[in-house]
């Protein structure tokens, strides 16, 4: 009795259909994407909320954050594990005291960062912004603006409905609805 391995046999297989799934969509003609070009130039604004309404900020700190100041491996380390924690806990410890500020005025931190940047992530009233930029020890407020998805622009702007389609005899409902 001769026996057969399944796996390259399953291989195989996954990748003719692959192929045939590749095939297909690249006959599929592309869409139009003439209507997404932005006129020239182009500037972003973020709406300033007013009054009381809630801002998400980021709040960061004039002191570098630890991976300005502790080397990599390609160009040498110039801090020890305990003088990384020592300087950590030292930015902690400035943020903390900022947060206590930023408590005092209704505030509530979301997020602390001391390793790739030295910052605070607060939920604050739109009214007391200019107070938390003029507080010491801070370099920056910038307001987090909420992105919102729209699957219903990108997915055919990437194709992805071509090659749902072009899955869907190879894998049944899956790949064209929902599950």
């Amino acid at each position: 009795m001769r026996r057969f391995k399944i796996q390259p046999v399953v291989r195989a297989t996954a990748l003719l259909a692959a192929a045939a799934a590749a095939a297909h969509v690249h006959s599929q003609t592309a869409a139009d994407a003439s209507a997404l070009a932005l006129p020239a130039p182009v500037q972003a604004t973020v709406a300033r909320s007013a009054g009381n309404d809630t801002v998400r900020l980021f709040v960061r700190l004039a002191d570098k954050p630890l991976a300005a100041v502790a080397g990599n491996k390609k160009t040498g380390m110039k801090m020890t594990a305990a003088e990384q924690r020592a300087y950590s806990a030292q930015l902690a410890a400035k943020q903390a005291a900022l947060m206590s500020q930023i408590s005092g005025l209704g505030g509530a931190q979301l997020a602390a960062l001391t390793k790739a940047g030295n910052a605070l992530v607060v939920e604050v009233a739109a009214s007391q912004t200019s107070a938390i930029a003029a507080m010491a020890g801070v370099a920056e407020v910038l307001e987090v603006a909420d992105g919102q998805l729209d699957l219903a622009e990108t997915v055919p702007y990437i194709g992805a409905a071509a090659v749902q389609a072009a899955l869907a005899p190879l894998v049944g409902n899956q790949a064209g609805g929902s599950r």
